[in-house]
């Protein structure tokens, strides 16, 4: 999955020019993992029900980040990831979403 938009904070972002974030799933080790901008990162999934997940905690690579705002987008990233709660797949564009319904990350599946 490819990220088109996520949630730092404050309101929900497209990810920064150049910055490339994505997601992996690994059903059989329950495994998600991908690229956090600068780093690799990977952590385990859990789902229960139809539509509920847990995401994390996650492991990353520790490279210096050659753009300051890349590496903040990077830990905005991977603590959005960290909030979702629930998640819809419709056609080919997957949605996490925090507490309450509001949306974490969105991403549309790589081709």
């Amino acid at each position: 999955w490819d990220v088109t938009a996520l949630y730092p904070g404050y309101a929900i972002s497209s990810p920064g020019e150049g910055s490339t974030l994505t997601l992996v799933f690994t059903a059989k080790e329950k495994e998600v993992s991908g690229d956090s901008g600068c780093n690799t990162y990977s952590g385990p999934f859990e789902t229960a029900g139809t539509d509920v997940i847990t995401l994390g905690p996650f492991a990353s690579t520790l490279r210096a980040c050659a753009d300051p705002a890349v590496g903040t987008q990077e830990q905005q990233y991977l603590a959005a990831l960290g909030l979702a709660k629930t998640y819809q797949v419709t056609g080919n564009q997957l949605t996490l979403f925090r507490a309450g319904g509001t949306i974490a990350v969105t991403a549309q599946r790589a081709t």
